[in-house]
């Protein structure tokens, strides 16, 4: 059977592993095709509002409004979800995903709005220990640590990680897309500084 029509938002993501597809259907959940799109089938058990999606290791990683799951198909056709959300008691939105290509452990997550929290100078996490548990994240951003370099003079110095969308891996530098524009991390520095990455 074919993907359903959906209203807006509609479809969040489509990801490909080799011939394997998955398609984020917002409200419903992640549907996969395993013919290149002939036919698609829903995963049952996954989050249901889905965000973003990445792959890592033999599993795709998926953020939703409260959960971060990660979904393992490499080993049989029909893979098991695995909860993988950094603060399952803090109710937070996570949205933005990533895998740092250099180094294969190197997992992140953002938190992003409707979290009932400030929307404000957000965590980014990472996988501590490049496992797919819930309790081995790490805070990259935590504003106590790290020096903020903004050029652009109308940004609050509050307005840093604000409603985190989207991450994206440059080379050493993680780009992070926000409400105000968008912020670079340098992994070198181990995330000690950070960049406003836009001009005007």
């Amino acid at each position: 059977a074919g993907l359903p029509v959906l209203p807006t938002p509609g479809y969040t993501f489509l990801h490909a592993v080799n011939t394997t597809l998955f398609a984020g259907a917002f409200g419903v959940g992640v549907y996969r095709s395993g013919d290149g799109g002939g036919t698609w089938g829903l995963l049952e058990g996954g989050p249901l509002f889905v965000c973003r999606c990445a792959t890592f290791g033999g599993a795709i990683v998926v953020t939703s409004n409260k959960t971060v799951m990660g979904y393992q198909y490499q080993y049989r056709q029909n893979g098991t979800w695995a909860d993988m959300t950094p603060n399952p008691l803090h109710n937070e939105s996570y949205t933005g995903v990533a895998v740092d290509p250099s180094d294969p452990t190197g997992l992140y997550v953002a938190v992003g709005p409707g979290d009932g929290h400030s929307d404000y100078e957000e965590p980014i996490y990472k996988l501590r220990s490049g496992t797919m548990t819930s309790s081995s994240w790490d805070v990259i951003n935590d504003v106590t640590r790290i020096t903020k370099h903004s050029s652009v003079p109308w940004w609050l110095a509050r307005q840093f990680s604000s409603a985190t969308s989207a991450l994206l891996f440059r080379g050493d530098a993680l780009l992070a897309s926000t409400w105000y524009g968008v912020w670079l991390g340098d992994a070198t520095t181990g995330f000690q500084h950070w960049w406003t990455h836009e001009k005007g």
